[in-house]
C-alpha cells in the first residue's frame, strides 16, 4: 500500500492560491528585505563579504564598462518603468516581458530576479523556464540554472537533465525545516494532532490486526540505507517518535495507526530502489506526525465525520447536526482528557469553518512532498519518487509543454516540490555544490 492515497484532482488548480507561495522561506531581517525598484537584488554567485567566491574569472566591478555600472544606479524609464509597476502590482505577464527585455538588453542578471519570481508563481510557464535558464546561465547563476534544466528536460527532449547530485546538507541553510514544510498549517490540521494525542486509542490498530505482525524494527544502528534516513528525518523532521519497520515481502510504503504511529516498508523498496528511499520514507514520515496521521490512514467518510463533530463538540457549529455527527461529538468528550479538549477549545474558537477534506489533504500531501524533497535534496529523484507512488503524476504525460503545465496545475505535491526546489535555501545551498563540481581541478 503507498504511504498516501493517489492525489485528487485539485479544485483549485486554475486559481493557485498565496498558501502556497508562503512555502518559501521569506527574508527575516533588514539585510535580507527585497530590494527597491531601483536595486539591483543580491543574486545566487554574487561577491559576499568575507567569503571565497568560486568564480575566480568574474571580471570585478572595476572592471565592467562605464556604461554597465551607470545602467546599475540609474532609475528605469519608460516602458521599463512601467513593466515594474505593473509586475510590483501583481501582474505575472509584465514580469515575464520585463525579464525577457532585460535578457534580449544583455542585462542577464537583472533579469534573473524578475524571471525567478515568475518561475516560482507559475512554474508551469515554459517560456518563463526557458528565459530563466538563458539568464541565470549568463549570469552564471549555477543552482537556478540547474533547477530550470531539470524542469526543462521534462518536457524538452533537447535539454538533458543534469546528473541528480543529492544535496543533504542543504537542511543546513533552512533556519526552521518545519516553517519549510507546514509554512502556514491549518489550525484543523492542529486540531487533528491533538485529537490524536489525546484520543489514539479511538483509531488505533496493532501491526497484527493489518496482517504486518512480521514486520521488524529499523534500529538507528543499522547497517542499512532505510536506518540513515531514520536517522535524518528523525533530527530534521521532528519525527524521532515514529517508528519503521521492515517486512520481508511484499511492496510498497504505508504508513500505520498504532501508538505511537509507524512506518512500514517491503524489503524489496530498499533493495531494489533504494535511490527513491530518501524521499518515499521522508514523505510517509511527515505524514506519520500527529496532525496528519489521522489523513493519511483514516477513510474519507470517517474522516468527513470525525471534522463535522470536532466542530460541535469544541467550535461553533451551525444548524442542525445529524445523528452521527453528534454520536461522535460525544464519544470525543468522553475520551479525550480535559487538557486536550480546553487545547481544542482554543485552537477552535478563533479557527474559520470547516474547511474542505480535500483542502487538508491537500496541504498535508504538500507537506509530504517537501519533507521528502528535505530528506533526498534532488529534484529530479524527488519528482521519480513521487510519480512511483502516486499514478495521478504519469512522467509521460510531462513530455510536451502542454502535458507538463496542466500536470503541474492539476497536481498541487508536484507544484510544491517544484517551489521547494526554486526557494532560497535550496538555492543557496545548491550552488556551492555545483561550482564545486566544474570548478577546474589542479594539475
Amino acid at each position: 500500500a503507498s504511504a498516501w492515497p493517489a492525489a485528487r484532482p485539485d479544485p483549485e488548480a486554475e486559481r493557485i492560491t498565496s498558501d502556497e507561495t508562503r512555502a518559501l522561506p521569506r527574508p527575516t531581517n533588514a539585510s535580507q528585505r527585497p530590494p527597491s525598484t531601483y536595486e539591483r537584488p543580491a543574486l545566487e554567485g554574487d561577491e559576499q563579504p568575507g567569503t571565497e567566491n568560486a568564480e575566480a574569472d568574474r571580471p570585478s566591478p572595476s572592471d565592467r564598462p562605464a556604461r554597465w555600472r551607470a545602467a546599475q544606479q540609474r532609475p528605469p524609464q519608460g516602458a521599463e518603468a512601467e513593466l515594474r509597476t505593473r509586475f510590483t502590482g501583481g501582474d505575472v505577464e509584465s514580469g515575464l516581458t520585463l525579464g525577457q527585455r532585460l535578457l534580449d538588453e544583455g542585462r542577464a542578471r537583472e533579469a534573473v530576479a524578475p524571471l525567478l519570481r515568475v518561475v516560482r508563481s507559475e512554474p508551469w510557464r515554459a517560456e518563463a523556464i526557458r528565459a530563466l535558464q538563458r539568464a541565470s546561465e549568463a549570469s552564471r547563476s549555477v543552482a537556478i540554472a540547474s533547477v530550470c534544466a531539470t524542469l526543462r528536460s521534462l518536457f524538452d527532449r533537447r535539454e538533458a537533465a543534469p546528473e541528480p547530485l543529492r544535496l543533504r546538507a542543504w537542511s543546513d541553510f533552512v533556519g526552521s525545516p518545519r516553517k519549510l514544510i507546514s509554512p502556514a498549517p491549518s489550525p484543523w490540521l492542529e486540531a487533528l494532532g491533538v485529537l490524536w494525542e489525546g484520543g489514539s486509542t479511538l483509531f488505533q490498530r496493532s501491526l497484527d490486526d493489518l496482517g504486518l505482525g512480521s514486520a521488524t524494527p529499523v534500529s538507528l544502528s543499522d547497517q542499512r540505507p532505510s536506518a540513515q534516513v531514520l536517522a535524518t528525518a528523525s533530527s530534521l523532521l521532528g519525527t524521532e517518535h515514529v517508528g519503521l519497520r521492515v517486512l520481508g515481502q511484499g511492496a510498497g510504503i504505508e504508513v500505520v495507526p498504532t501508538e505511537p504511529p509507524v512506518v512500514v516498508f517491503a524489503v524489496a523498496e530498499e533493495r531494489e530502489r533504494s535511490d527513491l528511499l530518501a524521499f518515499r520514507l521522508g514523505r510517509a514520515f511527515e505524514l506519520a506526525r500527529a496532525p496528519h496521521v489521522l489523513l493519511a490512514t483514516q477513510a474519507p467518510d470517517t474522516l468527513e465525520t470525525l471534522l463535522a463533530a470536532l466542530d460541535v463538540a469544541f467550535g461553533r457549529p451551525i444548524g442542525s447536526v445529524p445523528r452521527e455527527v453528534g454520536a461522535r461529538a460525544s464519544e470525543l468528550w468522553s475520551a479525550l482528557p480535559p487538557k486536550a479538549q480546553m487545547r481544542l477549545r482554543a485552537l477552535l474558537a478563533e479557527a474559520p469553518p470547516v474547511p474542505s477534506l480535500e483542502a487538508l489533504t491537500k496541504e498535508v500531501a504538500e507537506a509530504g512532498a517537501r519533507a521528502g524533497f528535505l530528506l533526498e535534496g534532488s529534484l529530479l529523484r524527488g519528482l521519480q519518487a513521487l510519480a512511483f507512488d502516486d499514478p495521478n503524476l504519469d512522467r509521460r504525460a510531462l513530455a510536451s509543454e502542454e502535458g507538463y503545465a496542466a500536470t503541474l496545475r492539476q497536481h498541487a505535491p508536484f507544484r510544491a516540490l517544484v517551489r521547494a526546489a526554486l526557494s532560497d535555501a535550496h538555492l543557496a545551498a545548491r550552488a556551492p555544490l555545483l561550482r564545486a563540481s566544474i570548478a577546474p581541478r589542479a594539475h
